[in-house]
């Protein structure tokens, strides 16, 4: 057994955890960071999906619901999900706020607060808007046949520099133009003094006498197997391991109450696919730029709602994933590759999932898409069909294990008819879980408290999106750096 110290451990490397790394080790706090994913630099990203979804992926990108009926996408490396990620910069409304404020007593964390922190957040990463050139075929055509009916829709902020257009941005970005926690606030950490530990993962934080004294972890090869235990004597925890496995670990040490692991969010997305007349090469440019959200509502009485409809494209074998079919049913669609574009439905669900340990210590994902997910989702595919046809495409169908297609608007409606309503043949993912150690400053709501401290055992604190106790945003990066920040800095005005 190796035996290590540091006063203040960090679980977990990616939004969360990188910002609070960073900050507490400037200020001159000994940090060690771990991270049970491998430490890749981007010198190493291939560009070649098998390679890259095995070094950055969890679970391969095979993660999925205990059902099978969603794949939850998650970063397992150096940087975690902001490795992966398509870099969109969206921040959190401030009616969400004031939803949070009045349904479960979250009052210790103003929208203000927020924004002071996601507008420093932003300088750091770079975020800015996306530039016009930068916006691929798939994306503007979608968003400006949205722009001619009427709707609300635009082009979405990022947190890249010098972009180059190659299209592999969650395969990790080659250039280094995606600013990611790996190349911005881990340097940052390193260079204060952090220390960093890839490839250890944690089992259990330690707890004597209602105070944290330690984490327990375990050293994997390059095969992700056990090499030997690792005990960290220490002060504090942050434990920001995302809304899947930040509960796992809450759960495997004995702490944080009933509400761990409950209240799961997927904000599930299903995909819609267009084939043009001429080339529009979706595989190149910005993959996720555009978005239409005249469907999406928030508000304080029941937080996020509707749906939006957004871009998205990626390499042939992850395109393959959104095509109907399967075999050689494909090969049609996939000769004609730089004809094709796609869509994504995005569906902000109430919070209803939940995860826990299996007797291998693996996640259990319990979640099941509610009747009202799945009418917003057929709602969604509706128009989302719609825009494609007003954009000129020659053929449009949805992304499920049924392989039939439609070429013109007036069959829409049928093709919705024909399509199997049933989790397991629409081919969903999750990029954004949430909620899992959800915030409350009541005692009987939450897991943590507005300073992210776990309630029932001192100096344990959780900052990631698992905290978020309902779908913050349409995508996750800068509420989590955001609340990062916010917890650090809490923390160094009690602890610096």
């Amino acid at each position: 057994m190796t035996e290590l110290s540091a006063r203040v451990v960090v679980i977990g490397t990616g939004s969360g955890g990188a910002v609070v790394a960073a900050m507490l080790a400037q200020a001159g706090v000994d940090v060690l960071m771990l991270e049970e994913g491998r430490h890749v630099p981007s010198s190493q990203f291939t560009q070649r999906d098998a390679d890259m979804y095995d070094k950055l992926f969890r679970d391969r990108g095979l993660q999925s619901t205990a059902d099978g009926s969603i794949s939850v996408l998650q970063g397992s490396c150096v940087g975690g999900s902001t490795v992966i990620n398509q870099a969109d910069v969206t921040p959190i409304p401030e009616e969400l706020f004031a939803h949070w404020s009045s349904h479960y007593e979250l009052s210790g964390i103003s929208y203000r607060d927020f924004r002071r922190a996601a507008e420093t957040v932003e300088r750091r990463i770079g975020a800015g808007p996306i530039a016009d050139h930068e916006i691929n075929a798939n994306n503007r055509r979608l968003v400006e046949a949205a722009q001619r009916r009427g709707l609300r829709a635009g082009f979405f902020r990022d947190n890249r520099v010098g972009c180059v257009g190659s299209g592999y941005c969650h395969l990790g970005c080659s250039y280094d133009a995606k600013q990611s926690a790996l190349i911005t606030w881990i340097p940052d950490a390193l260079r204060a003094g952090a220390r960093l530990l890839p490839q250890h993962r944690v089992e259990r934080v330690i707890v004597r006498d209602g105070r944290v004294s330690g984490v327990i972890a375990t050293r994997l090869d390059a095969a992700r197997q056990p090499v030997e235990t690792v005990s960290i004597r220490c002060d504090h925890v942050f434990v920001c391991a995302g809304a899947i496995h930040t509960p796992l670990v809450l759960q495997q040490s004995g702490v944080g109450g009933k509400h761990v692991g409950q209240h799961l969010s997927l904000q599930p997305q299903g995909a819609v696919m267009a084939r043009f007349s001429d080339k529009v090469r979706s595989f190149r440019g910005i993959p996720q730029s555009g978005y239409v959200d005249e469907w999406e509502t928030v508000d304080e009485a029941h937080g996020f709602g509707g749906f939006r409809i957004e871009g998205i494209f990626g390499p042939p074998a992850t395109a393959t994933g959104f095509l109907p079919g399967f075999g050689k049913s494909v090969r049609p669609l996939l000769e004609r590759y730089d004809h094709l574009g796609a869509s994504l439905i995005l569906v902000p669900d109430q919070p209803s999932g939940a995860v826990s340990p299996t007797a291998a210590g693996r996640p259990d994902i319990a979640y099941r898409l509610s009747p009202d997910v799945f009418r917003r989702l057929h709602d969604g595919m509706r128009e989302a069909a719609r825009l494609y046809f007003d954009a000129g495409a020659e053929e449009v169908w949805f992304s499920t294990l049924l392989s039939r297609s439609i070429t013109h608007p007036d069959q829409i409606d049928d093709l919705l008819v024909r399509t199997p309503w049933r989790a397991i043949s629409l081919r969903m993912i999750s990029a954004h879980p949430q909620g899992t150690a959800r915030m409350s400053d009541h005692p009987g709501q939450g897991v943590v408290d507005s300073t992210f401290a776990v309630r029932g055992v001192r100096n344990l604190y959780v900052a990631d999106a698992s905290v978020f106790p309902t779908t913050s945003s349409s995508h996750t990066m800068l509420p989590v750096m955001a609340f990062a920040r916010i917890a650090a800095e809490r923390w160094l005005a009690r602890f610096a």
